[in-house]
């Protein structure tokens, strides 16, 4: 029973950091690969075409993140433009800037287009000045399109994150684990029974001579415990002609053989005098 309460509290406190592990791990390589695309993606300007949120979010530190659904229009470096679907972990501070309509800053995995990720929001460039009337003249030189700098993406820090994480979990499961394990084990049961029956296993493990000559010392001792006692009682018996056989018997119950062979020599003189035998 100890033991299966052992067992039951240890898979109880294992599980959730178990599945906490899992989840933080899949998450961690969700993000290893969008900060990868980040990093080696080839640049492109787009615009939200559409926003949608498949329900799911992370909070990592109290900062917490909506894993958003963005249809956009695309407008590659070189190419024609295109509309792509994707998701993406965004910043719930970012939320009112990235809206439909915005214009965004994107890396392109360069082996599939289809594929991308956000860095920035406010990308440059893409409205196009009106028209004036210096353009009309010959020689002019449109200057060009000024606007914000684009403000990158905020992604989970979850490597940053960890090491608290961790102590949270720690602190929170394991004392509980040490309250059940004391309040439902009895340890003190558990390590006395076996270290009893370590004590027995090397009892054992002793010579079998050893035990045979303890064993053949406790046998006779009983054994001539038993007769001296019992001629006591018999010999009680016939010098009390069946007056006192009950108080006779209690030499068979416990008596000291001392005290058996004691009484017994002082029967035997007064069965002599009465002309008896307790042969």
């Amino acid at each position: 029973m100890g033991s299966m309460t052992i067992v039951i509290i240890l898979v109880s406190t294992i599980l959730p950091i178990a599945l906490v592990v899992v989840i933080m791990g899949a998450l961690m390589k969700s993000q290893k690969q969008t900060d990868e695309l980040l990093r080696t993606g080839t640049p492109a300007r787009g615009r939200i075409l559409q926003l949608g949120t498949t329900g799911g979010s992370v909070a990592v530190m109290g900062h917490r993140h909506l894993k958003l659904i963005l249809t956009v229009e695309v407008h590659p470096q070189m190419g024609a433009p295109y509309h792509a679907t994707f998701e993406q972990l965004v910043s719930e501070l970012q939320l009112p800037s990235v809206q439909p309509g915005a214009e965004i800053e994107l890396r392109i995995d360069p082996r599939n287009p289809a594929r991308m990720a956000m860095a920035g929001v406010g990308a440059q460039g893409m409205g196009q000045p009106q028209a004036a009337w210096g353009q009309q003249q010959p020689g002019y030189r449109a200057p060009p399109a000024m606007g914000p700098a684009p403000v990158a993406v905020m992604t989970p820090q979850y490597k940053s994150a960890f090491p608290m994480m961790a102590i949270i979990m720690f602190m929170t499961t394991v004392p509980i684990a040490v309250i059940m394990l004391y309040v439902f084990v009895d340890f003190g049961s558990m390590f006395g029974s076996s270290s009893s029956s370590s004590d027995d296993d090397d009892e054992k493990s002793k010579s079998d001579s050893d035990e045979t000559d303890s064993d053949s010392k406790k046998s006779k001792k009983k054994k001539s415990s038993g007769g001296v006692c019992a001629q006591a009682a018999a010999c009680c018996k016939v010098i009390s002609g069946g007056v006192a056989d009950d108080a006779c018997k209690n030499f068979e119950k416990g008596m000291p053989v001392e005290g058996c062979r004691q009484a017994l020599d002082g029967y035997k003189t007064a069965a002599k005098a009465q002309n008896k035998s307790c042969d």
